[in-house]
């Protein structure tokens, strides 16, 4: 990335960087790690762009990796020669993936064995526990963000947040009256899979440079709709077609259980849309 960075820089024009999602949380490694970063942050014009980066992490991934929620579902259905759990099996040992654990170790400490084993222990083990290895990783992982996180410098970064009526906030064990349960926790604050809460920076908050949407997370980077101002907020830092506050939720504030999640037939014309789970934008938005 420091190549490449070099690279653009010796043309000497505006660098515009759009980081969505897992992007952000790549393009904030570059800001702890790149030799490049510092020259990139003070050069005329540069601007990025942050849509829905779950910097603080996700409780999106414990969801998928213990078999909940829609996304392990829809991909065990597209999958025709492994199952759920052959899927999981794959999944854990994605290092990836853990670098979007959520960081924060006061509620869940996802770095320890132990709250893995709870996780499992209360959904039949249909999940595999990550090795040694890859907790190791993680650990290093949250270590660098956390230890750094009032040390970057957010001076040419906008967050830009999304949507949704749904987003994974956090689990608890419940008693079913059957034996207990995992039992994921959604808020509607949040774009569907990052939490305003978790994925915004606090330093962008007090530099006021966080603006939300209407789109739902899958769509923010291929709403047309925001095309226009992105390029306002790249030009200038600012715009006016995105509001400063947070969007009016539906129904009560507080969290909730998971809704059900309907498992959508697919087919030649809708595998894109279900797989990345991009919905229709509702009119009037």
């Amino acid at each position: 990335f420091d190549d490449l960075v070099s690279f653009l820089l010796s043309k000497n024009k505006p660098i515009h960087v759009v980081a969505h999602s897992m992007g952000g949380v790549l393009f904030r490694e570059f800001m702890l790690t790149g030799k490049q970063w510092v020259t990139l942050n003070n050069s005329v014009g540069f601007k990025a762009l942050f849509l829905g980066a779950p910097l603080g992490g996700s409780y999106l991934i414990p969801e998928t990796l213990t078999g909940r929620g829609g996304n392990i579902n829809k991909l065990s259905k597209l999958d025709l020669r492994h199952d759920k759990k052959e899927l999981l099996a794959v999944f854990a040992k994605c290092p990836g993936l853990y670098s979007l654990l959520p960081l924060r170790s006061d509620v869940h400490d996802f770095g320890t064995p132990a709250i893995w084993k709870t996780m499992f222990d209360n959904t039949m083990n249909i999940g595999e526990e990550p090795s040694d290895g890859i907790l190791k990783t993680f650990n290093a992982f949250r270590k660098r963000a956390l230890d750094n996180e009032d040390k970057l410098d957010f001076k040419n970064i906008i967050y830009v947040a999304g949507k949704d009526d749904s987003t994974t906030a956090t689990f608890v064990i419940e008693d079913t009256g059957r034996g207990n349960d995992l039992v994921f926790k959604t808020t509607t604050e949040g774009d569907g899979s990052v939490t305003w809460e978790s994925g915004i920076p606090k330093a962008l908050i007090k530099r006021d440079a966080v603006y939300y949407c209407n789109t739902t997370h899958g769509e923010l980077a291929n709403d047309e709709t925001l095309f226009a101002p992105f390029l306002e907020l790249f030009r200038t830092g600012q715009t006016t077609v995105l509001r400063k506050v947070p969007p009016v939720t539906r129904g009560a504030s507080g969290l909730a259980d998971k809704p059900k999640y309907e498992i959508e037939p697919v087919n030649d014309r809708n595998l894109e849309a279900v797989v990345l789970d991009i919905k229709p934008k509702e009119k009037g938005k």
